[in-house]
């Protein structure tokens, strides 16, 4: 049973009467009439203070901590209405127990003051309880400890517990990190066995039973299984009286501003600009916990910095990695605990400026999904579900690189080079640390891993410059080197995993500048090479349900050589640069050298045919679809129906006014739909498998698609084939 006293002891109404003018609303709220009161009351404390005895927030009234100010309550704190912050965190020290039964919720300002570390909840307090109807919100990081001590407070504090979940491997009952196999050291208690040689299993069956049972301990840290809840235990005995030195922890949290939907309908603002990376800590030091109809749902890594038009070597910013979250108490139990944790962020965009000898774009990586450790001290129970959603690696940062257009002059200057290189998707190699023996491991089910998607490429040669005058050649045109980001890879044991498809190159060299025009008696200029273009597809990331898709070259044309210019003799076309295809070499100049008669007479050669009007030649349509290549595997009455397989985009230059693409999967393959068409340049089209088969038994299926590329009138442009295979895996 709650104390029935107040949030705020009457000593101090008059202060609170100073502040909000709250004074008001004490008469109504004196005394709890056997549960609800709808008072509708807002009180606020804005000073640091000590209120002695047991508080009680009750339903139906807010209470506001402004200014980041610190309040101790001598005794319990019930809040059955809604505790929050505004104008700085929430610190709040309960000599007693901390209960919640409602709304606890403190988000901070996109701008913090440049000593402000950035904390969210930080709650001291003997025990906790937090009931399964309660909603904990926060944008930032959120503390809930038994002993100060253990608080991070300052950025250093939050950035070295930020690396202690992931990289600190001590602890006698120990569940995490999700890390890779080959980043644990050899002789580490928990590191897991991806695979066990033949011999070493012979060995074993000559071994003690004590060794086998060790070697069948380690073989089964390669965990996931089917989750079986059992009845909820709340941390009470047989007769309903709470368990003394036991923390129970249950409800709706939602830290950061998650990208997948919260649990419920809560709307959690972007966290602070300084705060790069998120913590939920739990410490209860001497004391039990037992997590109860707790759903988690983390927020994703921060995006990488762009670099964006500031110089000719641009490079975007890695990802952030997501949310961490930290538990350590004496026994910790599980039974019905949802953790979502976030996607890594993406990386950052990298462009160059137009004026660049050679443009090098890098774009970021993605960064890493969320992370977690439980640690006991003396007991481990997972007695109902655990379900752990990993999040996806993050995507890498898109790479955009300019040469500069040369400038015209005797000769034209050449056009500048550029290299673009997209991003690498996050990796996504995980596997479940375990040490000791925890007790029910086949509650635990982990969810799908995907690791992030590599990032495109856009190379850009610059043009060279024009010839000016007789003798005067073109400059050559820049070079365009494209490579697509490769796809994150992904590694994992019991459960599914799928590889980052790779990113698409564009390679768009400039063409060679035209030749300076001459006379009857001086020479043309010669047309500039056309820059040569190289793109390489980024390489599809590698898992072990499914590999990514490569990476689709968009284009790789060589530039066009510049035209020679007119005069006696005339300039030289260009040749066209190197690709594929190649590009077309320039047009040699006209020959206006003076024809001399015998008689010692001259004229001039005849002009050149005047074109008419409107005959200047339109440059020939490029079409391009950005995946032809597509994999799917399909696990029947486990993968959720229908399934997305993948998308496409079609893109194309100097496509005509009105261009659309029309897809159609072949009749017979009823397994298979796909959108049916789209614009140029604007639409993707969804291919997804319908789930509509003839036996429901494994087998694979193969099948390709027509992608059309049509005019206004509905001729055909340009047609592709989309390949289509996927792998369907009965019970």
């Amino acid at each position: 049973m709650f104390n029935k006293k107040l949030v705020v002891a009457a000593g101090i109404v008059l202060a609170i009467a100073l502040v909000i003018g709250a004074a008001r609303f004490w008469p109504s709220l004196n005394k709890r009439d056997g549960g609800k009161i709808d008072t509708g009351a807002t009180i606020t404390l804005a000073a640091d203070q000590t209120l002695s005895g047991d508080q009680t927030v009750p339903r139906g009234t807010e209470l506001v901590v402004k200014n980041g100010a610190a309040i101790t309550i001598d005794g319990n704190l019930s809040v059955t209405g809604s505790l929050v912050c505004e104008n700085g965190p929430l610190n709040l020290i309960v000599k007693g127990t901390f209960r919640a039964e409602n709304l606890v919720e403190c988000n901070r300002p996109e701008e913090l003051a440049s000593n402000d570390s950035g904390s969210g909840i930080s709650i001291v307090a003997e025990s906790f309880d937090i009931s399964k109807d309660a909603i904990i919100v926060s944008n930032s990081h959120v503390q809930m400890v038994t002993d100060a001590s253990h608080l991070a407070k300052t950025p250093e504090d939050f950035e070295k517990l930020y690396e202690a979940i992931e990289k600190d491997r001590t602890g006698n009952f120990r569940l995490g990190p999700l890390t890779p196999l080959e980043e644990i050291p050899k002789n580490i208690p928990g590191r897991p066995i991806s695979a066990l040689p033949l011999a070493t299993v012979a060995r074993a069956t000559e071994q003690s039973a004590d060794n086998q049972a060790r070697l069948l301990s380690s073989i089964s840290n390669l965990i996931v299984g089917t989750a079986h809840a059992q009845a909820p235990v709340p941390a009470t005995d047989i007769s309903g009286a709470p368990v003394p030195n036991t923390v129970r922890i249950g409800g709706t949290w939602v830290i950061g501003n998650p990208a997948q939907k919260p649990p419920r309908d809560l709307q959690v603002p972007t966290p602070p600009k300084g705060v790069k990376k998120i913590i939920l800590n739990f410490n209860f030091g001497q004391n039990g916990v037992t997590i109860n109809n707790f759903d988690l749902t983390g927020p994703d890594g921060r995006p990488g910095t762009d670099d964006v038009n500031k110089g000719c070597n641009a490079r975007g910013s890695r990802g952030e990695d997501a949310m961490r979250m930290n538990v350590n108490a004496a026994n910790i139990t599980i039974n019905n605990f949802t953790l979502r944790l976030g996607n890594g962020g993406k990386g950052g965009t990298a462009e160059t400026t137009q004026d660049c000898e050679h443009g090098r774009a890098t774009g970021g990586d993605g960064g890493h999904g969320g992370n977690f450790k439980m640690v006991a001290g003396d007991k481990f129970d997972i007695i109902g579900s655990f379900d752990i959603y990993p999040g996806r690696g993050g995507d890498g940062g898109k790479a955009i690189a300019h040469g500069r257009t040369g400038e015209n002059g005797c000769p034209g200057r050449n056009g500048g080079d550029s290299s673009a290189t997209g991003g690498r998707g996050g990796d996504n190699k995980k596997l479940l640390v375990i040490s000791s023996t925890i007790n029910g491991r086949d509650n635990i089910t982990i969810h799908e891993m995907t690791a992030g998607n590599g990032a495109d490429a856009d190379a850009n040669g610059g043009k060279g410059g024009d010839g000016t005058g007789p003798k005067c050649n073109g400059g050559n045109g820049g070079k365009a080197t494209a490579t697509g980001g490769k796809g994150g890879d992904a590694s994992c044991s019991k459960f599914p995993c799928t590889g980052g498809n790779g990113g698409n190159p564009a390679a768009r060299p400039g063409n060679g500048g035209k030749g300076g025009t001459g006379d009857a008696k001086q020479p043309g200029g010669n047309g500039g090479k056309g820059g040569d273009a190289s793109a390489s597809a980024g390489k599809a990331g590698t898992g072990k349900t499914a590999n990514g898709q490569e990476g689709n070259v968009i284009i790789e044309k060589g530039g066009n050589g510049g035209n020679g210019g007119d005069g006696c003799g005339p300039g030289k076309g260009g040749k066209g640069g190197k690709g594929k295809p190649n590009g077309e070499p320039g047009a040699d100049g006209k020959n206006l050298c003076v024809i001399v008669r015998e008689e010692g007479t001259s004229v001039a050669p005849p002009p050149p045919d005047e074109e008419e009007p409107g005959s200047t030649l339109t440059p020939e349509p490029e079409f391009a679809v950005t995946q032809s290549n597509f994999s799917f595997v399909h696990n029947i009455g486990a993968t959720s129906c229908p399934q997305s397989i993948g998308t496409f985009r079609v893109t194309g230059t100097n496509a005509p006014s009105g261009s659309r693409w029309e897809a159609s999967v072949p009749p017979s393959e009823s397994w298979l739909t796909s959108t049916s068409s789209g614009n140029i340049n604007d639409d993707g089209g969804q291919l997804s498998f319908t789930c509509q088969l003839q036996e429901y038994v494994t087998q694979s299926f193969s099948t390709a698609a027509t992608v059309s590329v049509k005019d206004a009138s509905g001729q055909t442009l340009k047609q592709f084939t989309v390949n289509v295979k996927g792998q369907i895996n009965a019970r």
